[in-house]
């Protein structure tokens, strides 16, 4: 049990180091910039020109939500050369067993994930630091009490009165983690099937899916859109704000387990490359 940990830390691991590497990755913190930047511009000019404050959960939610489209399609930029391949490899599908590599290789999706939604929240508050008040309260909400209208807040009073500041940030996360963990299984799913840039492809579609609507017809429904579970400013609440939010919480979770298991049967007869014996 032990020695098997081990072989699937060590996948993870040596995934993560030769990915971080490749320049692609540096390019997606760099657009990260530039959209926290732009995106927060015209709302820090209101906020000085009032003298407002504003929470560093606001400042994330405010833009991962307007920039969805972009950040998903960042991300998918972000794990475009999964899984990637170096010598090293080689030896250790030899080593350990093709269980140990697809949980590893699970794993590794699961933390390119935590590290695109950890440089958004840091680029995001760094691109208002000027503005940022620690507090557990919104911002919003303080501001209304004293007589703004509800129609210059940031954040959707629908939010508000449903979660508090860190709730709202946990409950966006997980769910914008899970779909963003989806996509990067199918990718990997679709590599373990020797076809990684299909499985690119079909998520790439998956993700621009509205845009693509949008400019060809008038359909403008939200709820057409997978992209639409994932944002908790989208969900259509029912009367406790909870039960929705569940719902798909479960469905990405369930989706994403089924995708491991298809990944472990994918490999379980067929060799990861053709002079290699392994062990079941």
């Amino acid at each position: 049990m032990r020695n098997s940990i081990k072989h699937v830390l060590l996948a993870a691991y040596t995934n993560s180091v030769t990915w971080i590497r490749s320049p692609r990755v540096w390019f997606v913190l760099l657009i990260q910039c530039i959209m926290c930047y732009g995106g927060l511009y015209e709302l820090g000019n209101s906020l000085h020109q009032f003298g407002w404050k504003i929470t560093p959960v606001e400042c994330f939610l405010f833009i991962a939500s307007r920039q969805r489209l972009l950040t998903g399609t960042l991300f998918l930029v972000f794990i475009s050369e999964i899984p990637p391949q170096c010598g090293f490899h080689h030896f250790q599908w030899i080593r350990t067993t093709r269980s140990c590599w697809v949980y590893g290789c699970a794993l590794y999706c699961y933390l390119m994930v935590l590290v695109m939604l950890l440089s958004l929240t840091v680029v995001s508050c760094l691109s208002f630091a000027g503005h940022l008040q620690w507090s557990t309260q919104w911002s919003d909400s303080l501001r209304v009490a004293k007589g703004i209208p509800e129609s210059m807040s940031i954040i959707p009073v629908v939010i508000r009165s449903r979660f508090s500041p860190v709730g709202a940030y946990f409950a966006f996360v997980l769910l914008t983690g899970s779909y963003w963990l989806l996509m990067a299984l199918i990718v990997m799913l679709a590599a373990f099937a020797k076809n990684a840039q299909l499985g690119l492809s079909v998520t790439m579609v998956i993700q621009l899916l509205p845009w693509i609507v949008n400019t060809f017809t008038t359909l403008q429904e939200s709820t057409w859109f997978p992209v639409y579970y994932s944002d908790i400013f989208m969900l259509k609440y029912a009367t406790s704000g909870v039960e929705t939010f569940w719902q798909c919480a479960v469905a990405f979770f369930m989706a994403n387990v089924l995708l491991v298991i298809m990944m472990r049967l994918c490999i379980r007869k067929s060799p990861l490359f053709a002079d290699s014996t392994y062990r079941q």
